[in-house]
């Protein structure tokens, strides 16, 4: 709800927009209506005069369901009357654009302005339950909770959006290109939980388990140019570069037993998305480069193994056998897949690490970690995998339900833990101090 309402008076259509400058007219006519002695928190009386026509205001979601995303479309079911409050609300302090200024401080006259009415639009749509059709979990009793809402709105605007808009400044288009490979991050983790829950639910070896990670997982791309017979979108399946053979088998085989007892589940359609896997030769290399930490030495090709540097092969492996000696075993709880890893263990690790040079990290001297440390930062850095992804719409859940009652969890835990440090301020706790006397302003003011 609260990025919702944010992108809506922003004027952010797509998941990826970034925030544009404000106007320097409406600086300038902020700067003349509003000297450093007023108080600007009188403004949000609705007795006070409209500084300019509502209808002036820009706020027109109808602009945003153009995109016909699920989140654009979400506006369409919010209230007109809503909608319509919140212009009143903008045009009090005369500005004909909603939008913080993200080159300013956090908590500037002008920002905080910005995130006064945000505030208290946030807290009349709770109060009205304006977005209940689209988040019907959300609990009005946190209309009274100020500081919690304060703390989300200043998370989005100058914690993710303004390391956005920074980002979009140093390299532009860098907000598609980390929204592309977040979709792609999450897709993946869909299918890592898809692929475990099968394993799971059908009791087989817990070893199995150990090669269902993020890392291991493909990714896939949109095929524009084909579909099924039901007229469902077609994915085309990248190559993991690493993989084994024994390890590309087992995938193939789990991916086929698991769609097809799916499909024959009664009472359920199967709502995961249609993968092609072309031959090995024909794949495209995946865009992830990050390897699996202390993964099963048998899921990694030798030859690709072989050829990392001593640090990061002690790092990337870990000698369990967790195939069967013979692969049409797989997934029918026969043979070598009804020994327990320690059973199997003995029976096939001399062989499974024969092709393999392998070393452990004891193996290694000062030395040898040092000139590997270039190899370690691209393999296992931090090298963005994990961004967003939705752009952290999860924070809504902060203001849900849970079973009929508000949670208890505080805005601090909710959203991570200690409150961000933003660049332009002094410290935290500086950062606390102007967070709580907005918040006193506000709640006097009112």
């Amino acid at each position: 709800m609260v990025h919702l309402q944010l992108r809506a008076m922003w004027g952010l259509p797509t998941a990826d927009s970034v925030p544009r400058d404000p106007s320097p007219d409406v600086i300038t006519k902020f700067n003349n209506d509003f000297d450093a002695n007023m108080n600007i928190m009188e403004h949000l009386n609705e007795g006070r005069p409209f500084l300019i026509d509502p209808k002036l205001v820009q706020l027109n979601p109808v602009e945003m369901i153009k995109e016909g995303g699920r989140v654009e479309n979400a506006l369409a079911k919010v209230e007109e009357s809503f909608l319509d409050y919140t212009r009143a609300t903008i045009a009090r302090f005369g500005l004909g654009t909603w939008g913080p200024d993200l080159r300013q401080t956090p908590y500037s006259r002008f920002n905080n302005t910005n995130r006064a009415i945000a505030v208290e639009t946030l807290k009349q749509a709770l109060v009205t339950g304006a977005y209940k059709a689209i988040f019907p979990k959300l609990n009005g009793r946190y209309a009274s909770n100020t500081g919690l809402i304060i703390q989300i709105f200043d998370h989005f605007v100058f914690h993710v959006y303004r390391n956005r808009y920074r980002a979009e400044i140093k390299k532009p288009g860098s907000a598609k290109k980390v929204r592309k490979r977040g979709q792609a991050y999450k897709s993946r983790e869909r299918l890592k939980k898809a692929r475990e829950k099968f394993l799971r639910d059908n009791g087989f070896p817990p070893r199995y388990i150990r090669l269902i990670v993020n890392e291991a997982m493909s990714e896939d791309e949109l095929d524009v140019g084909e579909v099924t017979a039901d007229g469902d979108p077609v994915y085309i399946v990248k190559n993991v570069l690493w993989r084994s053979a024994r390890f590309e088998k087992f995938i193939r085989k789990l991916d086929e037993r698991r769609l097809s007892d799916s499909a024959r589940w009664p009472g359920r359609r199967t709502s995961e998305r249609v993968r092609r896997v072309p031959p090995l030769e024909e794949r495209k290399e995946g865009q992830f480069k990050r390897l699996p930490e202390s993964f099963p030495i048998e899921g990694y090709d030798p030859e690709f193994y072989n050829d990392l540097a001593p640090a990061l092969r002690a790092r990337c492996t870990f000698p369990e056998v967790i195939f069967p000696r013979n692969m049409d075993d797989l997934f029918k709880k026969q043979g070598d897949e009804l020994l327990s890893s320690k059973e199997l263990n003995p029976l096939r690790r001399r062989a499974v690490m024969k092709p393999y040079l392998y070393i452990r990290r004891s193996d290694l001297n000062d030395e040898d970690e040092e000139n590997a440390a270039s190899d370690l930062a691209a393999y296992f850095g931090d090298d963005d995998e994990r961004q967003d992804e939705e752009w952290l719409d999860d924070e809504d859940a902060i203001m849900e339900d849970n079973d009929g009652e508000a949670s208890t969890v505080s805005g601090s835990a909710a959203l991570g833990g200690n409150d961000e440090q933003y660049p332009d301020e002094d410290d935290e706790s500086e950062v606390r101090r102007k967070r709580q006397r907005f918040e006193e302003e506000m709640t006097m003011a009112q």
